[in-house]
């Protein structure tokens, strides 16, 4: 009996660029990690009575589903990923 190994699971991580004031929306963000490579981000989430201010450096692991909005208060870069 031969046996082949899992599949591993890829990181896909995806980068975005935001103009100040401009709004992302993320649907079904569960488990997805936003890392704020620049600028200064607020960040709400359907169902999360808790908003999010995020500067560089800073990461946000989203914890449940539906809508979540990502709005740049300054011009600001991300990266979005899931494992």
């Amino acid at each position: 009996m031969t046996t082949q190994p899992r599949a591993m699971k890829q990181k896909v991580t995806v980068r975005k660029r935001l103009h100040a004031q401009e709004v992302q929306r993320v649907t079904s963000p569960l488990g997805k990690h936003l890392e704020v490579a620049q600028g200064v981000l607020w960040v709400t989430q359907e169902g999360d009575p808790q908003d999010y201010l995020l500067h560089a450096g800073e990461r946000l692991v989203f914890e449940r589903r539906g809508l979540a909005l990502v709005q740049a208060l300054t011009e600001a870069a991300y990266c979005f990923s899931q494992n």
